[in-house]
């Protein structure tokens, strides 16, 4: 379940203008390289804003991903040489040998930035509007991953036998095809969402709720992986009760998502999440908290392993008032490996300005 971060204290009658800031919660929606063309939910922001005021978030986060069967790892080991990219004839070398077995290669990085209004519409309305921009060579951090886990004693898991900032995603169900894209994304903008939100006062004791419901254009590129080229929706609950210095929140959504018009030819399917998460005020200007988001994998019908099992991660974040209308967070985020492929592990920054 998604244990999301939440920081959401927001306009409670009880509370003062100047501790009205605090966001949404510190969890990140999915930046595994495969998701990133669809609609994933972020942790919701449980504050409502009043008709005529707008908030704005600017935001950049980068997310590394590295999964695979056995098969690509061994196979470059022998055709290789170790440290040059995967080719397509290792991938038919592959599909050759193992024709009946399920077989996936995803090695790619994602840097994705994105601004996001936020205006009130009326009493309990507002809508969110989010512009992103998806680059997959902005820069890497292979190098510095494989030194991490070396100086830690932990596995490479096959990583030092391709070349730093990679992009390959091969896939083959069991006795099915294999498709294998081994090119380098351009960036470019990616699928506007917005979001219509209701949000109610706080009930007696503080206890807030709300809904949800999202809409994604197809204003990416589906052939560069920055879009899915068709619109997807989402339908989210959540709920958030607050203490003297701690909130707690849980949330529960599900997201129906089109086709994907890229060249792999795999069909997505509804995706449902569950979110739960809490925040501590270290002080009137700094909070901090941690999350986990249990989630499915839209390609949960394609038979490809760990690719289509459900996942979940884990995030640490903290923010930072730097002044009445304008907040900084930073938040670090950690997949659980024994379960399903999420992003091996990812950063983000955020900059929160209320006018």
């Amino acid at each position: 379940m998604p244990l999301c971060l939440v920081c959401a204290p927001g306009r409670l009658a009880a509370q003062a203008r100047e501790e009205s800031t605090w966001g949404p919660g510190f969890g990140q929606r999915s930046l595994y390289v495969l998701h990133v063309p669809f609609f994933f939910f972020g942790p919701a922001d449980t504050r409502p804003i009043e008709r005529g005021d707008s908030e704005w978030t600017l935001a950049t986060a980068y997310a590394n991903t590295f999964s695979h069967s056995w098969h690509a790892p061994k196979v470059h080991e022998d055709l290789g040489p170790p440290g040059t990219p995967f080719r397509p004839d290792e991938a038919d070398r592959i599909h050759q040998s193992f024709p009946q077995e399920t077989v996936w290669f995803v090695d790619g990085e994602a840097l994705r930035a994105s601004l996001e209004g936020r205006v009130g519409l009326a009493r309990a309305f507002s809508l969110t509007v989010e512009i992103p921009y998806v680059s997959h060579d902005a820069f890497t951090l292979d190098s510095f991953i494989a030194s991490f886990h070396r100086a830690f004693g932990l596995g490479q898991a096959g990583r030092t036998e391709f070349p730093n900032g990679s992009f390959v995603l091969m896939f083959q169900p069991s006795d099915g095809t294999m498709t294998f894209d081994g090119r380098r994304p351009r960036a470019g903008i990616g699928d506007v969402s917005a979001i219509f939100s209701w949000r109610p006062l706080a009930h007696r004791g503080g206890t807030s709720y709300g809904l949800d419901l999202a809409l994604k254009a197809p204003t990416g590129s589906s052939r560069d992986d920055n879009g899915s080229g068709s619109w997807d929706g989402g339908l989210r609950l959540f709920a958030a009760r607050p203490g003297r210095r701690w909130i707690l929140q849980g949330e529960a959504g599900i997201v129906f998502l089109g086709s994907w018009k890229a060249p792999l030819g795999i069909s997505p399917s509804s995706v449902g999440r569950l979110l739960i998460g809490a925040a501590y005020r270290l002080s009137s200007a700094t909070w901090m908290g941690a999350s986990v988001t249990y989630e499915q994998s839209p390609f949960r019908k394609a038979g490809l392993g760990a690719v289509s099992r459900a996942g979940m991660e884990v995030a640490l974040g903290l923010e930072r008032g730097l002044s009445r209308r304008l907040a900084a967070r930073a938040t670090v985020t950690e997949h659980m490996s024994a379960l399903g492929d999420r992003a091996d592990i990812g950063f983000s920054v955020q900059l929160r300005y209320h006018p």
